[in-house]
């Protein structure tokens, strides 16, 4: 008997750090032991979690009763209730000569079979069927492992970490996560592993915060996915192999906000998280207050009211402030920079330059116009190309002795 390994460990913590407390232990092959099970160091260990809900069972193909076996573990997870949206991500994708193309998941309870988007594809999939245990389906009753067969191939390809829903998932660079774990040792760049659905990833930038005695983590990722709110993540810190899970409260493509939040991180709780967040998370929606629902985003009246207002009166973006005809920035001493891509140039028709330098580039180069000056240095270059020059005066300094002429040049 292998007994508890490295690897039961592993997943024991990654279970345990998700926030599942429904565990349902199966032995199995007990028919080969020599031995009576001990189950003691198992029942030791989970009952040294809080609030652990577990049972151990036994199961033999061949001395175990199939139908009782089945309904021990329908009683044991009828209760258990999923608080995310109704998915499907995709494990494989293959073609079968003379059917096309496959893709295989596991669809959550709850999803329309007859309304399936991929990720942020605009167009809903073409499906010809549907099968979950070799037989053809229209609905789902339970979380159940089903293959597609595609009308059409949607203009990308599927593959493995593409999910399926019901609506339209845009996809984001930073997820906030609630977590009942303890959190501080995560506080690390690119040794982070972040598994989503059937994706996995390392992050850029794992950061911890405390809102009302609740821990969150908000995670910026490599490369931006689709995810839905109420979703399970688990990180798996590889420095330290130690594991931290949670749910999705918020996405967001939004760095300034992301910034904002963390720079408040110290005095952070739910009133001043849901003031620097435009978007309101879906459990902290609160039935005194109105809100519009824009696909899986919620915008409360008061947001609303704000956004009109400073889209009105002025726009902030990030450091820039657009108030009527003046653009300006609104950090300490910042820059504004206009800096086109490769070849391209910033053209501005007009001009008016009240202050600052020009330096390493041509004036006039295509067009000769007039030109002011109060003072003209040339240094180890010429002046040509030109009809009259009025001078006050040319001075030349030679050895700390200045010498000036009084000088009109004509053509």
């Amino acid at each position: 008997m292998q007994g508890w390994s490295k690897q039961s460990e592993e997943h024991f913590k990654s279970i345990v750090s998700l926030g599942i407390r429904d565990i349902l232990v199966i032995f199995t092959k007990t028919d080969l032991l020599e031995e009576t099970l001990k189950k003691d160091s198992i029942i030791k260990k989970f009952s040294n979690v809080n609030d652990l809900n577990f049972q151990i069972t036994e199961f033999s193909s061949k001395t175990s009763d199939k139908e009782s076996f089945h309904q021990v573990i329908n009683s044991f997870f009828k209760e258990t209730d999923a608080h995310e949206e109704a998915t499907i991500w995709v494990d494989r994708t293959f073609s079968i000569d003379g059917i096309g193309t496959v893709v295989t998941g596991t669809a959550s309870k709850g999803l329309d079979l007859g309304n399936l988007y991929v990720s942020n594809y605009k167009s809903p999939l073409e499906v010809k069927k549907i099968q979950s245990l070799g037989k053809d389906i229209d609905k789902i009753v339970s979380t159940s492992r089903i293959a597609i067969s595609l009308k059409k191939n949607p203009s990308q390809p599927l593959q493995r970490g593409d999910v399926l829903s019901n609506s339209l998932l845009d996809q984001s660079e930073y997820l906030i996560l609630e977590t009942k774990n303890e959190i501080l040792s995560f506080e690390a760049k690119d040794t982070t592993r972040a598994y989503i659905g059937t994706s996995n990833q390392i992050v850029k930038q794992v950061k911890c915060l405390s809102v009302d005695g609740k821990n969150d983590v908000v995670i910026r990722l490599d490369k931006p996915i689709s995810a839905v709110e109420g979703q399970n993540i688990l990180l798996h810190n590889l420095a330290k192999n130690d594991f931290l899970g949670g749910q999705v409260i918020l996405k967001t493509n939004n760095n300034f906000q992301i910034k904002k939040l963390l720079k408040n991180k110290e005095i952070l709780n739910k009133n001043l998280l849901l003031e620097i967040l435009t978007f309101t998370p879906k459990k902290y929606i609160s039935k005194n207050i109105s809100y519009i629902e824009l696909e899986d985003k919620f915008l409360s009246s008061q947001n609303l009211d704000i956004l009109d207002k400073k889209i009105t009166d002025n726009l902030q973006v990030d450091n820039l402030n657009l108030d009527g005809n003046t653009i300006s920035s609104i950090n300490s001493n910042g820059n504004i920079d206009i800096t086109p891509n490769g070849t391209g140039a910033a053209v501005i028709s007009k001009v008016d330059i009240n202050g600052g330098l020009i330096d390493g580039t041509i004036i006039g180069d295509s067009s000769a116009a007039a030109g002011t000056f109060t003072s003209l240095n040339v240094s180890a270059g010429s002046i040509g190309n030109v009809n009259d020059i009025s001078l006050n005066s040319i001075s030349k300094s030679t050895n700390g002795v200045s010498i000036t002429y009084i000088v009109t040049v004509q053509d």
